[in-house]
């Protein structure tokens, strides 16, 4: 019975050739874009390596200036987290990271494409990452300004080769050479407030940026801390009354305005074109996709 049926549905597919294709296709593509979409968010959602205090942490990704004709959004400055968000009562700590840059460096005549960002020390006591060997840098590396890095696994491998342990060599970024004292597993790319190749202090970084820029507007991002998971809705109240009393910049604007928020909801608002857009094109990308076919 079962085989009659398998024969007579073969039949009918057959009569129309290409609308049968058309159909198989969509369904195969729709199946297939909802399940990558679909273990995409899972892993920028489920997946709490290296941030496993998210929990009661909140993310600070974006402050805007806005007025009657014009609008500026993007990533707060070092200024604004150290000098503004350290006031708050609440967190127990606040992590301070740059957005990730790009360089080449070459080894034995072989280009090597570099992405490098600068931390605070606090940065690695609020986040968790597995040190597959040495260790990070800390407040006394910081304020001496210590060319000395903490580098991931493929970085390692790509840099150094099959070479075992290699703390106390040195790496290269930018045209300048770092110390290595540690060496972390990886992160992936999508997890951009917290990936990077080469994490370095923000003390070194060339253009001196966290003391001279004194402005809302930066490359930076932040990560509150608070004592327990209760403390989360204090704390962003807390955050949001701080920035209730901040005064525009400049004339042309009226309103300043950002958050303190969850992981998710701080990784999809970020302002950043740069770093989360990619995020949102695939998102809406896929979902387009999913209702064309069905």
């Amino acid at each position: 019975m079962l085989k009659n049926y398998f024969k007579i549905a073969i039949a009918v597919l057959k009569r129309r050739k290409f609308f049968t294709f058309i159909s198989l296709f969509g369904i195969s593509f729709t199946l297939t874009i909802l399940l990558v979409l679909t273990a995409f968010i899972d892993k920028v959602v489920g997946d709490n390596y290296p941030d496993k205090k998210r929990d009661r942490s909140l993310y600070i990704a974006r402050i805007s200036q806005t007025g009657k004709n014009t609008m500026q959004s993007g990533p707060p400055s070092f200024y604004f987290l150290d000098h503004y968000a350290r006031t708050l009562k609440t967190p127990v700590s606040i992590g301070i990271s740059s957005g990730f840059n790009g360089t080449n460096t070459y080894v034995n005549n072989k280009k090597i494409a570099v992405n490098y960002k600068y931390t605070n020390a606090e940065y690695w006591e609020i986040l968790e990452y597995d040190f597959v060997e040495g260790k990070p840098f800390g407040k006394k590396e910081v304020e001496n300004a210590d060319k000395v890095a903490v580098i991931s696994a493929d970085m390692k491998k790509e840099y150094f080769g099959d070479a075992g342990s290699v703390v106390g060599q040195y790496i290269e970024a930018d045209n300048v050479k770092y110390r290595v004292i540690g060496v972390v597993k990886n992160v992936p790319i999508t997890s951009y407030m917290l990936y990077s190749d080469i994490y370095l202090p923000y003390t070194v970084a060339k253009d001196q940026g966290y003391k001279n820029n004194k402005g809302y507007g930066g490359g930076y991002y932040g990560i509150l801390l608070a004592r327990s998971s209760g403390e989360l809705d204090k704390m962003h109240n807390e955050y949001e009354d701080m920035i209730k009393r901040l005064k525009p910049e400049d004339k042309q604007f009226d309103h300043v305005s950002s958050h303190a928020d969850p992981y998710i909801k701080a990784y999809v608002d970020t302002g950043d074109d740069k770093h989360s857009g990619t995020f949102i094109a695939i998102t809406a990308i896929s979902i387009f996709a999913v209702i064309v076919m069905l």
